[in-house]
């Protein structure tokens, strides 16, 4: 954890720095206080409680929605729990460049220096989509119906929004200038909650998959896997639900 919090520390500090030049003084005065800052996310995350309030779909799962979608923000994560990793050989398209490090977040005061866009309610999704014309993103929000509903909510108002991209402009050819938008969501299969029933009949669906706790094995990373030592199990908990 420490090594990728170093990382997406560096990394924003170059961007916030408008260049790379490892030996500015001013890189280097601000990279002293990594310490200060790891300690003040720690204490917030520690301060919820709970490894399961902080879980994240592993890393396959995210490197499968990158490969298959182009996704590379999500939208309820953390520095400790998000999506970091040197891209293989994926046939050229990322370049062998890092991948992930994109997220949004609880703690947008504390987390941005570590590349959060802050909380999923004023993240500017079509701005984001706009930038590399449309976009896919990877929802794991808290597992709490009303949260769950208020989310989708939201994304029913962005999807609404991008499907009416451009109906007052258009192209200098006539046709409809599109935006588009991709949410991929997961919850808890809480059939009679408010949260799934919102979701499930959104007119915006357009593909429901339920993995069976039963005869469908999936798992969970901890997001606080930090706090204790490996014990050769692995970082990952078998989904409750």
């Amino acid at each position: 954890h420490k090594s990728k919090l170093h990382s997406l520390y560096q990394s924003m500090l170059r961007n916030m720095m408008g260049h790379h030049n490892r030996d500015d003084d001013r890189y280097e005065e601000n990279l002293k206080q990594f310490p200060k800052l790891l300690f003040a996310i720690l204490l917030r995350y520690d301060a919820l409680e709970g490894a399961g309030l902080q879980s994240a779909i592993p890393s396959t799962v995210f490197r499968y929605l990158h490969e298959r979608f182009g996704c590379e923000l999500e939208c309820f994560a953390s520095p400790f729990n998000c999506w970091l990793e040197k891209s293989a050989n994926d046939g050229g398209r990322s370049g062998g460049r890092v991948l992930g490090g994109n997220y949004g977040s609880a703690f947008g005061d504390t987390d941005a220096l570590f590349g959060s866009f802050g909380s999923f309610f004023g993240m500017d999704f079509l701005k984001i989509a706009e930038q590399s014309g449309g976009s896919c993103f990877q929802a794991n929000p808290p597992f709490a119906s009303e949260f769950i509903e208020r989310m989708c909510h939201r994304m029913h108002q962005l999807l609404d929004v991008s499907n009416r991209y451009g109906e007052d402009g258009g192209n200098s050819d006539g046709k409809k200038k599109v935006l588009p938008l991709m949410f991929v969501i997961f919850v808890p299969a809480w059939s009679e909650s408010n949260g799934w029933k919102t979701l499930s009949s959104s007119p915006h669906l357009k593909k429901h998959v339920l993995l069976s706790q039963k005869d469908d094995v999936h798992y969970y990373a901890e997001g606080t896997q930090y706090r204790r030592a490996m014990d050769g199990k692995g970082n990952h908990r078998v989904a409750s639900f």
